[in-house]
């Protein structure tokens, strides 16, 4: 008789446990380029609740100088000499500025209203953002690009040894090199995303597998190859 009292409280508390999950999902606004650099962690979704663009570039200058981010080291495919640093921020310093990297952080969600929400950086040499060593990461209604044109060294958006990379409803444009670079990346999906004016290709995958690109618009990027698929499998336009 007691084992049949204390089976249904069992029950309940099992059928009740996903919502109290659910009910601790980490959700933070932001308002400024610092907030949003704040707020950056794993298993949390950032939602950009203005319609100013957010200069990542001034708000890492700020940070740097009081010390509050360490500084990272450029990162190509070595992905040991990466999975040292413990911070999920760092930034590195290229010619004309710095750069934000985003690394070990899995279930990052960053969220804006499609054409409204802007997120910039200043230097040409560096990315707008960069993942490395990132899982479960979701970029969604962003405009993503640097403030100067001309010429320059880097790109939009870079994800290197990254998996299952969702990006809707965005909008890369230059003068980044490329509007997205993928380094032994597995599982990205791109869907209703814009790539132009870059001022070289539009896009760099290499050791990529499961691409996909969905109802996509790529158009006036210019000088090289557009597109640049090195040993990928599982690509589809």
């Amino acid at each position: 008789m007691k084992l049949k009292a204390i089976f249904p409280a069992v029950v309940l508390l099992l059928l009740a446990s996903p919502s109290s999950v659910m009910a601790k999902e980490t959700v933070i606004k932001v308002r400024t380029a610092v907030e949003f650099i704040q707020a950056i962690g794993p298993n949390r979704t950032i939602e950009i609740a203005t319609d100013k663009p957010l200069n990542i570039t001034e708000a890492l200058n700020g940070l740097i100088k009081e010390g509050r981010i360490s500084q990272g080291e450029t990162f190509f495919s070595d992905v040991a000499s990466a999975a040292s640093f413990s911070d999920h921020i760092t930034y590195i310093s290229n010619t004309d500025g710095f750069g934000l990297q985003i690394r070990n952080c899995n279930g990052l969600t960053i969220k804006g209203k499609k054409g409204v929400s802007t997120l910039l950086a200043t230097p040409r040499y560096v990315n707008v953002l960069e993942f490395i060593l990132c899982d479960n990461v979701e970029l969604s209604g962003l405009t993503l690009g640097h403030t100067e044109a001309g010429y320059c060294d880097k790109g939009v958006l870079e994800l290197d040894a990254c998996t299952d990379v969702l990006i809707n409803d965005c909008d890369l444009f230059g003068c980044g090199t490329e509007g997205i670079v993928a380094e032994q990346c597995n599982d990205i999906s791109v869907n209703r995303t814009t790539i132009h004016d870059c001022t070289y290709y539009t896009m760099h995958l290499n050791g990529c597998n499961q691409v996909r690109f969905n109802d996509c618009v790529f158009r006036d990027n210019r000088e090289y190859e557009q597109l640049v698929i090195n040993d990928c499998e599982d690509v589809v336009f």
